[in-house]
């Protein structure tokens, strides 16, 4: 008997050797089947209906689920689009597909070191670059580099219009490119549209697709760094003023020590005696007075700069500070205004430095003639340190009362330890007055202002 058949009898219990005997059994046999075929059909149905149900159910849920996809890439890229556009810094999206393909050429042809390559054949870098494809720019860009119609900025880069030095970015990129990279960050001269180039630091990234770096989206970030090399350089021109300054103050120091150890150790060990030993004591004395102004000078710059100097603010004559501190350097004329009495506020024994500060400037570096003037106006005094020197250069005359700025001194004289002129402008104006150049044709002028007394507006 057929295989099929036995397995479909024995389905229905029925056995080949058992077959019904007579009509009525074959007909109950005959209703067996009928009734197995029908609800194998049933259940045929039913697996088919169930089927495309569960098929039209799977394509809704299918594009439901791509339709959500669809939205979230879409809200993706305007997120990403309204960053892009909004980086306060230029932001280019580049291709480097083209180079990608390229370095596969170069490698079938047997390079295997891109940068030697670079190094024999720099003319390359160029054609290289050219091959990558500017896809999109922000508006920061425009304000970096300069204006120009947006379309001419897509598409293949112009490299054949940068620079020397500019092209150094485009072979970092490709090095970075050739070895598998997918981040770098360097520092290049930067060349803006018309030319003028500027200090700029590069960051460079690619996107990374199924954990490979995809070369054909690659973000460009470039900053201008100007300001921040401007810091740096005036860090480095500060150190080296302070090593300067460190220096001069030991020279400073030592000279006038270096006479009032030998003076002194003269007048120890021999009998030095008259006309001789006065002399002897009047420079001990008057290099011992050097030395108390350059640590005072020294102490009240450094308390200046911790925001630790007091200066009072009271009464005091003018004409009689002024006339001590003349007579301390000697040579130096006095316009007397013909008062007897000039009163200023402010504190007498930072006046006297400020003053001591402008004569010994004038010493070092002004004229052959110096002289000092008392001018009273209506709510200020103006004292004039002055000398006939020649006007000082613009440069000088801008850094001049900047901390630890010095000039080069005349030939044969001391160095200046370069902060006395900015401790004096800072105590001017500590005591509410200020300390000023100018040159007015014929003499230099420090001009020191402060406050007036009321004795003096009541004089007056």
């Amino acid at each position: 008997m057929n295989r099929v058949l036995d397995r479909q009898l024995r389905r229905l219990g029925l056995h080949p050797d058992r077959l019904p005997q007579d009509l009525e059994g074959w007909q109950s046999l005959l209703a067996q089947v009928t009734a197995v075929y029908e609800d194998a059909d049933r259940g045929r149905y039913l697996l088919e209906r169930s089927m495309e149900i569960s098929s039209r159910e799977m394509q809704e849920l299918n594009r439901a689920v791509e339709e959500l996809s669809d939205l979230r890439v879409q809200r993706s890229e305007q997120h990403y689009r309204h960053l892009f556009t909004e980086l306060p810094v230029a932001a280019w999206e580049e291709d480097f597909s083209g180079v990608v393909a390229r370095f596969a050429e170069m490698r079938r042809a047997g390079i295997t070191d891109l940068a030697r390559y670079l190094d024999d054949h720099p003319e390359e870098i160029s054609p290289l670059a050219s091959l990558a494809v500017v896809v999109d720019f922000n508006p920061a860009v425009f304000a970096l580099i300069g204006t120009c119609p947006r379309e001419e900025m897509l598409g293949p880069v112009r490299a054949h219009l940068l620079e020397a030095e500019a092209l150094l970015s485009w072979r970092g990129e490709l090095e970075a490119i050739w070895e598998g990279r997918g981040q770098m960050s360097f520092e290049f001269a930067g060349q803006r549209l018309d030319g003028t180039r500027f200090p700029a630091a590069l960051h460079w990234t690619a996107s990374r697709v199924n954990d490979a770096f995809d070369y054909s989206r690659v973000m460009v970030v470039v900053i201008d760094i100007t300001d921040r090399v401007a810091a740096e350089d005036r860090m480095r021109q500060l150190v080296k003023s302070k090593d300067e300054f460190l220096a001069t103050v030991s020279h400073e120091l030592r000279t006038p020590l270096t006479s009032v150890v030998g003076y002194a150790e003269l007048l120890r060990d021999s009998a030095v005696g008259g006309p001789e030993q006065q002399t002897m004591v009047d420079t001990i004395a008057s290099q011992a007075a050097d030395l108390s102004n350059i640590v005072d000078d020294l102490l009240v710059g450094a308390r200046a700069e911790l925001g630790q100097l007091d200066v009072e603010a009271s009464p005091f004559d003018v004409l009689e500070v002024v006339q001590q501190i003349v007579g301390h350097f000697g040579g130096v004329e006095f316009d007397h205004p013909g008062s007897d009495s000039i009163v200023a506020l402010g504190d007498c024994a930072r006046v006297r430095q400020i003053l001591r500060n402008l004569l010994s400037n004038a010493e070092r570096y002004g004229g052959q003639r110096r002289r000092m003037s008392v001018e009273v106006c209506e709510t200020a005094i103006r004292l004039a340190v002055c000398d006939d020197g020649p006007q000082l250069a613009d440069d000088v005359a801008a850094q001049m009362f900047d901390r630890y700025y010095r000039t080069r001194n005349a030939s044969g004289r001391p160095g200046s330890v370069g902060i006395g002129l900015t401790i004096s402008r800072e105590l001017a104006r500590m005591m509410q007055g200020d300390l000023t150049y100018r040159h007015d044709g014929t003499w230099s002028r420090f001009e020191l202002t402060l406050p007036v007394g009321s004795e003096t507006v009541a004089a007056a």
